[in-house]
């Protein structure tokens, strides 16, 4: 019977994202030892897997001498009195199998690729994560595009001293925009 694995975020949701790179991560403990893998299904090559990484994690008691040289309002506290320890065991690309022990931290980075594209809109994929014995891992992955670049027509206009002009483009697939004289704007929206 294969184990069952719960993955911190169980979505990935990048939100708007300006043109360039943002990585996230999940995080998920090892219910049994195991070869993990992991990949990304969709995303039009705007999703990459960056690594598989496992490290172990202990908690360790504080000595006496450590406790004495905590802050005093909270040296009497029992719950500061050990620390989160984490070793690095190794990394993968996520092709590799990456061998895990039971109770390791099994950390996925992903990242994303956002253009300066007018209209683009929401991108998204599929983490999936595998390991010998457990359940198959998807974690879904999204992202919008918060910036559009905008190509404004090259065009002369010859405008009379106290007259006024105005310049039409279409920023992205479905908004309008008017440039008047005097830098004020006026947008339609339009569907196609």
């Amino acid at each position: 019977m294969a184990s069952s694995v719960a993955v911190q975020p169980g979505v990935i949701d990048l939100g708007a994202v300006t043109p360039g790179v943002v990585q996230k991560f999940v995080i998920l403990v090892a219910p049994t030892a195991a070869s993990v893998t992991a990949r990304i299904d969709g995303g039009g090559g705007r999703f990459r897997l960056e690594n598989v990484v496992c490290q172990e994690v202990s908690v360790q008691q504080l000595s006496a001498e450590e406790i004495e040289q905590l802050p005093r309002q909270i040296r009497n506290d029992p719950r500061h009195h050990a620390g989160v320890v984490t070793r690095f065991v190794g990394s993968s690309d996520g092709i590799v199998p990456l061998a895990v022990q039971h109770q390791n931290e099994v950390i996925v980075n992903v990242e994303y690729r956002g253009e300066d594209v007018a209209g683009e809109g929401v991108h998204s994929a599929t983490l999936a994560i595998t390991g010998t014995g457990w359940d198959p891992i998807s974690v879904p992955m999204s992202a919008l595009v918060a910036q559009a670049a905008v190509a404004v027509p090259s065009t002369t206009q010859t405008v009379p001293q106290g007259g006024a002009a105005a310049v039409s483009f279409r920023s992205g697939p479905c908004l309008d925009r008017t440039l008047r004289s005097g830098s004020s704007w006026s947008s339609t929206r339009t569907w196609p």
